[in-house]
């Protein structure tokens, strides 16, 4: 499962969140991308962190 949502969006930057789900492992993802003056991506920038597992119990 992969969502994502815009957080903010300019002229010349847009920055998204997103939540990627694997079966047995979840991940917060955080996307930078810059704009040129055509709204073509010119740089892209993607951090993601891995969420800790759940505690067994």
């Amino acid at each position: 499962m992969f969502d994502r949502r815009p957080v903010t969006v300019t002229d010349e930057v847009a920055i998204v969140q997103g939540r990627t789900a694997y079966p047995d492992r979840t991940y917060s993802d955080l996307w930078v991308i810059r704009l040129d003056a055509d709204d073509r991506c010119r740089e892209f920038t993607g951090c993601w962190m891995e969420h800790p597992a759940p505690a067994a119990g």
